[in-house]
């Protein structure tokens, strides 16, 4: 069985959600399985950029598609 993680998600209003995932989820998967509509025309695939977020804690390594995706004063990796 996968192991669950917490994903906390806040709004655009500030709205701050604790939401279950499996590890390894997108968080293109995670908003669709807890019914939060977003715009995400790739389907979860990372290309259109419509899940673009700010995200710490245990984290994979970045990718070369998400560092494209990002501007330069959007990557910071520590």
């Amino acid at each position: 069985m996968s192991k669950q993680i917490a994903v906390t998600i806040i709004n655009p209003n500030q709205k701050e959600y604790t939401l279950w995932a499996f590890k390894g989820q997108t968080i293109h998967d995670v908003l669709l399985m807890h019914h939060f509509e977003h715009e995400g025309y790739c389907g979860g695939w990372g290309t259109c950029g419509k899940c673009k977020l700010k995200a710490t804690g245990h984290l994979s390594e970045i990718t070369g598609l998400e560092k494209e995706m990002l501007l330069p004063e959007e990557f910071k990796q520590d």
